[in-house]
């Protein structure tokens, strides 16, 4: 081993680890979260330079997961290119005692090993956050259907409960006064009865609507 080389990766390792640990990754915009993923590359093939390929090619596979689980499919693409220099460039360049022809095969294994587990892993990621989104819009419409009146589309008894009880407990704790209205249509029963349901349907929706 070139022990330099072996430092180096070290201490380029440790600073990888303290930003991917500190950064805001859901904050960043673009490549910014891929960074350390071909940071990571970098310090892999410095190990294969430093003491050969002997040990260290499955460590590939730790940045291909990291873009798997939270980069685009393009960034993953990008990486893989990065993962088959990683392994050719010295095969064609250097060759000899250090890369026998027998590195060929453990080379071009690992490259289709990381695509595969890649573009797998990453398919699965992307389904578990459809469903989550998917998950997330259902619970919302729920919400909605459970807190609205279907007919007016105004807030039902339950949100009209919840949010009094807020409001009091908002003015009790800020000291500010609190006002409650109620509105209510005259002879309301006279107009089902004179037109139907329907037409005190009507009746409700209209008012709504001038209401709103």
């Amino acid at each position: 081993w070139h022990n330099g080389l072996v430092v180096a990766d070290g201490a380029l390792t440790l600073v990888i680890a303290m930003v991917g640990a500190r950064a805001p990754w859901e904050r960043l915009p673009g490549w910014a979260p891929s960074v350390l993923a071909f940071a990571y590359l970098i310090v892999v093939a410095l190990l294969r330079t430093a003491g050969g390929p002997s040990g260290v090619a499955p460590m590939v596979l730790l940045p291909v997961f990291w873009l798997a689980l939270c980069g685009t499919r393009r960034q993953l693409w990008g990486l893989l290119i990065g993962v088959t220099l990683v392994f050719v460039v010295p095969l064609i360049v250097v060759g000899g005692a250090n890369y026998p022809p027998s590195a060929w095969r453990a080379g071009i294994l690992f490259i289709a090993l990381s695509g595969i587990v890649g573009m797998a892993v990453q398919s699965l990621a992307v389904r578990v956050r459809d469903q989550e989104r998917a998950r997330s819009r259902l619970l919302d419409q729920l919400d909605d259907l459970a807190h609205t009146d279907a007919l007016t589309g105004l807030a039902n008894r339950r949100a009209w409960e919840v949010e009094l009880t807020r409001g009091l407990a908002r003015a009790r704790r800020t000291s500010e006064p609190v006002s409650v209205a109620l509105v209510d249509i005259d002879s309301f029963k006279a107009v089902n009865d004179a037109h139907g349901h329907p037409g005190g349907d009507a009746l409700l929706i209209d008012v709504t609507r001038n209401w709103s």
